[in-house]
This record gives structure tokens, sequence and C-alpha cells, in this order.
């Protein structure tokens, strides 16, 4: 058996004991932020003291979470949020998926609504974030692209529908390897979708991917009625030169559509390609149409039925 060395505490009243470690902590302190935590330290136990299992004087709870969860949730309890949710720097996704996983076990409402709600900001659940980050790298959440199958069944544990094509629809760009055969959480467990969510997934791939394909065909058609009339610098073969050079050698529609927007985007990339300013500006414009309509039909996307949506 492990003691935690961190929450270890000498004036502890009670040991709850998660896998093979050791938590010394106080009954009242949890009891009274919790209703399960109380009604679990109530359990009866046995008239015969010598049967009540303790250790080092004080009686023991066994729980089936992962001491990897529990460490994060007792922390946030005795420390306060402030610990992990400062607003200047990103928490790890690990955390803030422990603190939401064990504080809907536990009941514990306000730990759950507040990372929840920064868990939004990672899935991008109003319009604008959406625009700016569409499940991409963001400074609110430190997230792998895999971390999205843990998010999605969370939110369906926790009933948040609302955030849930979000999710999917970071999941529907993982490799199908990955969607079929999971991904390790950070105590170790792994996590899958279920099979509802997971077939979801494999059909809204490919009408995703068709969509990302058939917005890089509009922007490189010469002839398409919605290019600029006034191209100073005849852009075409620079902007199909930088689609072969950088956007088609990823592994996605998904990422090939974000990395050639993104180079179009920025100036000091753009410029030293021959591409004009009229040019790049019609790109990124229609790029946000695209993310606009996108985000709209997202639940049908995806198969689902989302009332009131878009949020």
């Amino acid at each position: 058996l492990d003691k935690d060395a961190a929450l270890w505490l000498e004036d502890g009243n009670i040991v709850i004991i998660a896998q093979n470690t050791a938590f010394r902590v106080h009954r009242g302190v949890l009891a009274r932020q919790s209703e399960v935590f109380s009604s679990l330290f109530t359990v009866p136990q046995p008239t015969d003291v010598n049967e009540i299992e303790q250790v080092d004087g004080c009686p023991v709870v066994h729980v089936q979470d992962s001491a990897h969860d529990l460490r994060d949730l007792l922390r946030a309890l005795y420390d306060g949020l402030d610990i992990y949710l400062t607003s200047d720097a990103p928490v790890l996704f690990s955390i803030l998926a422990a603190l939401i996983r064990l504080s809907h076990k536990y009941e514990l409402e306000r730990i759950q609504t507040v990372t929840i709600k920064r868990l939004a900001l990672v899935l991008a659940d109003r319009a604008k974030l959406w625009r700016a980050y569409e499940g991409r790298k963001n400074p609110f959440v430190v997230f792998r692209r895999g971390d999205a199958i843990e998010a999605a069944n969370l939110l369906r544990i926790c009933g948040r529908e609302d955030l849930l094509p979000a999710a999917l629809y970071m999941c529907c760009a993982l490799d199908v390897r990955t969607l079929l055969h999971g991904v390790r959480r950070a105590d170790g467990t792994r996590e899958m979708l279920p099979l509802g969510d997971l077939e979801c997934c494999l059909r809204a791939q490919t009408r995703l991917e068709g969509r990302s394909a058939a917005f890089v065909r509009r922007v490189l058609d010469v002839n398409h009625p919605d290019r600029p009339p006034a191209c100073p610098l005849n852009c075409d073969a620079a902007l199909s030169e930088l689609w072969r050079s950088r956007g088609a050698l990823k592994d996605n529609e998904h990422t090939k559509r974000w990395v050639f927007v993104d180079t179009v985007g920025t100036p000091a990339v753009r410029d030293p390609c021959g591409i004009c300013r009229p040019c790049a500006q019609h790109i990124v414009s229609v790029h946000t149409m695209f993310l606009d309509t996108l985000w709209s039909e997202l639940p049908s996307l995806l198969g689902m039925e989302v009332p009131n949506w878009p949020p």
C-alpha cells in the first residue's frame, strides 16, 4: 500500500484507498461538500472493533476510482479549483477529465459546472470560438487529438448533448485504428467510444472529408465565379504550388485545409510565395463562410438531433 505523499494528512481521520494508493483525509471536510461522500462514510461497520479495517488507527474506505483521478479531486477540494484553472495558463486535459468524472460521481455540482465550462472552450461551444479553433490547439486546455474520445464519453455521462457534436467532430479527425481501439487515459484505462458514437463518427468521416476537399477545389478553381476579379499577381499557379507543397502533404483533408488557409492568411509566409492580398482575403473569407455552414449543419452531418442548435 502506497501512502500518497501530498494527501497523507497527519491529522486526518479516515483513509480512502483507490487502487493501491491510500489518502488520509478528513471525514468532515469531504462529507460537508458531498452527500455521496457522507453516505460512503456512514456505511455500517462491524460491531467487533478488531474486524474494522484500519490504517494507522483510521478506518478505511475503498473506492473504485483510479488513484490519479481521486488525487486530483482531493486536491481541488482541499486547495480550491484555482490551483488548476488559472486564467493565464492552460490546464491539462487529464486533470480536467478527472475532475469532471468524479465531480459527477460524487455530485459536486460546482466543480462539474466550472470544469465543463472550461472544456466547452476546447469544443468551441460558440460560433466565434469555432471559427478560431475548430478542434485545433487552443490556449485553454492542453488537449491531444485522442483526448476527444474521453471528452465525448464524459459529456455523455454528464448529459451534455449540447456539446457532443463538437466532441464527436473532433473524433472524426482521428484515424480509423484509433477510433476502433480507443486511447489510454492518464490513469492507464483504455477509453473507447460506445458503438453508437463510433458508427456515427465512421459514417461522418467521409462526408466531412468531402466537405474539406470541396472547399480546396473551390478556392483553386480559376473559373469559379467567386474568384476576385482583379488579381495583380496572377496567383493561380502560386496557389496551386502552395497547396502541393504544404496542404497536400498532410494526413487528412481537415488538416490539409487548415494548413493551406493558415499559410495563405499569414503575410510573412504568403508574400514570398507570390500570392496577392485580394486572393488571400478571398480565401480566408470563403473559409469563414465554410466554417459557419459546417457549424450550423454539424449535428445533421453527424446523424444527430440536438435541440436548439446552433447554440
